[in-house]
């Protein structure tokens, strides 16, 4: 058979099993008529599209949100101070699938938190190849069909994520020229409280409940278990007493107090105590911890950069006190339960000293708190803290310890 290629054929020249039957023979009306119920379908569907990304059409209403997603500060002691607010979202939802979004560097804090069900984590760098790990974050969020975010962050982009993950309802504060990316801003009030206190008020923004206002951290049997296995090897015996120093912080020089003051305090502390002095830091901290493990001597143990996150957070506690600057290790001490002495300068202990198990050092000098990173001055709010009332209050605070029974039940793992 020859098909003539120009012209329609007629149903003589089709093939045997080419011939269409009646029902595959659409005339030209139905045709159309379909191709406008696709298009309809296809325009619906993107019409619900944008209601997602827009977020103000939502298919359910906001307090029965089933999937939530926190977005935690960057830094340590504010992710510390945050603590209470992600317990209050809990008993807010109590049957809701929480997460959280968090830096790498910080995850370890919340992976054993009880009330969250799980943790993602992001580590995007710098540079140019930091777009593309954004990206991805942002992509590994659509999959989760989160409801609700809160953003305890306020900067424009981590508001941008969220609306590029589709999340339908955002929660955050106004700040940074980001109001027209959520769709619940709050309006934030002057800094007069404290820094836990902001946290909790974005949260009650959503609905009341009863709540702490003390973070806490605790720590699990297999990180103390290494913990103690740690100072074995480094030769702590029964008889020691472990102090943690934290002469770093990250901000900024302005936030340190002297290291040969901590030199000092150590010294006449190990004059009157077994002790073993812990020092602790990050990456910024270095030099300060260098200085203070040669001022101390042989007593001293440098852990600047040498502990993860977790393995920090358990030689914290099993410390009898910790003498830190205003640092996210003060803020993780206190919410363990160690007791901290704590120096403040050039910020605000009223906005950010740990509410509980802590005593604050802090001279009211007219330029404090400035919270500028260095001081462009004479650094009287720090040179104006002397050893002496530092070394006073250690003694007293474990003197106290003795009294109660705590130095045996911080060394008993050693007995």
């Amino acid at each position: 058979m020859r098909l003539c290629v120009g012209r329609k054929m007629t149903l003589d020249e089709y093939p045997g099993d080419a011939i269409p039957s009646p029902a595959n023979r659409i005339a030209p009306q139905a045709n159309a008529e379909r191709n406008v119920k696709e298009f309809s379908r296809h325009s619906n569907q993107n019409r619900k599209r944008r209601r997602a990304i827009g977020a103000k059409r939502v298919r359910k209403p906001l307090r029965k949100a089933e999937r939530i997603l926190i977005k935690m500060p960057n830094w340590l002691g504010d992710a510390v101070m945050s603590l209470p607010a992600i317990e209050y979202l809990r008993r807010l939802f109590p049957h809701a699938r929480m997460m959280c979004l968090v830096k790498e560097s910080i995850a370890d804090l919340l992976r054993n938190k009880n009330s969250l069900d799980g943790v993602i984590s992001y580590e995007h760098g710098s540079g140019v190849s930091a777009l593309m790990r954004k990206a991805k974050t942002v992509r590994r969020l659509r999959p989760e069909f989160f409801d609700l975010a809160v953003l305890f962050t306020n900067s424009f982009e981590s508001a941008l994520w969220m609306v590029l993950a589709r999340i339908p309802f955002r929660v955050g504060y106004e700040t940074d020229g980001r109001s027209f990316l959520l769709t619940h801003g709050v309006s934030r009030k002057p800094f007069i409280g404290h820094q836990i206190s902001d946290y909790l008020d974005l949260c009650k923004a959503l609905g009341e409940a009863d709540g702490s206002v003390s973070p806490t951290v605790r720590i699990p049997s297999r990180d103390q278990e290494w913990a103690e296995d740690f100072l074995r090897s480094l030769g702590c015996s029964k008889d020691d007493l472990l102090i943690g120093l934290c002469p770093g912080a990250a901000y900024g020089p302005a936030k340190r107090w002297l290291p040969g003051r901590f030199v000092d305090v150590s010294r006449r502390l190990a004059e009157d105590y077994p002790t073993r002095f812990a020092i602790f830091g990050g990456k910024g901290d270095l030099e300060p911890c260098e200085m203070v493990a040669n001022g101390v001597g042989h007593s001293a143990i440098n852990l600047c950069r040498k502990t993860s996150l977790k393995e920090l957070a358990a030689l914290l506690e099993k410390c009898a006190l910790v003498i830190s600057n205003d640092s996210g290790a003060m803020h993780l001490a206190s919410a363990i339960g160690t007791h901290v002495i704590a120096i403040f300068g050039p910020t605000a202990p009223a906005r950010t000293a740990p509410p509980e198990n802590c005593i604050v050092f802090s001279k009211a000098v007219p330029c404090s708190p400035c919270f500028n990173r260095e001081c462009p001055t004479d650094f009287r709010c720090m040179t104006s803290i002397s050893a002496d009332e530092v070394y006073q209050q250690a003694s007293e605070v474990l003197l106290t310890q003795e009294t109660d029974g705590l130095w045996r039940r911080k060394r008993e793992w050693m007995l």
